[in-house]
């Protein structure tokens, strides 16, 4: 399994530290989908992504427009046909930064909604996604996703949190306490899960 982040949001939305609470809020809750940046080229696509594509069974987009938009495009330029799926498991963690960020925690501090995203989670807390509901999302993706060539295009919170859920030996806890291990994931990246 092959997970891909879409491609940079368009202006105002490519640059997340440029933006209010007030914006980050209506992403971060799905209020609004900002349209993405074309990908008019693969000299801006991993070869991973170009490799998984070229050879995969399936393809599967979170239902968000930005996913399916950079995965068209993709495949597009490579001239491939594959059967393609939305998947609500692969939809992006929703969460609200103005309600989980504490009190002076500046205009648009990333790194503080970052941190506090994963820690809200953590505590239990009511706005954002259970941590238990997103663990049964990644466990039940990656069950599925066992021995099958499969490309995954997704969102860079959800795709860091999966990352630190292989990396703990599949514990949610351990992931959301260490999560701050890994790095941010960056547009058109991608990462591979091998499981037979």
């Amino acid at each position: 399994m092959i997970l891909v982040r879409h491609n940079r949001l368009q202006e105002p939305y490519n640059s997340y530290e440029s933006l209010s609470m007030a914006e980050l809020d209506d992403i971060a809750t799905g209020k609004v989908s900002p349209p993405i940046e074309e990908v008019i080229s693969l000299d801006f696509v991993c070869s991973e992504i170009i490799e998984g594509l070229k050879g995969a069974e399936k393809v599967l987009c979170s239902e968000s427009i930005r996913t399916q938009l950079t995965c068209r495009a993709i495949m597009s330029l490579l001239d491939i046909d594959i059967p393609t799926e939305t998947d609500s498991r692969l939809n992006e963690i929703i969460f609200v930064p103005s309600k989980i960020v504490p009190e002076g925690g500046g205009e648009n501090p990333l790194s503080l909604v970052r941190s506090s995203l994963y820690e809200h989670m953590l505590k239990g807390g009511s706005h954002a996604d259970s941590k238990f509901e997103i663990e049964k999302r990644i466990q039940s993706l990656f069950d599925d996703c066992r021995g099958k060539s499969i490309v995954c295009f997704t969102h860079g919170f959800l795709m860091r949190l999966i990352e630190a859920y292989e990396g703990s030996g599949e514990s949610i806890d351990i992931a959301l306490k260490n999560i701050s291990e890994y790095q941010p994931v960056d547009y058109l990246q991608s990462m591979s899960f091998d499981r037979p």
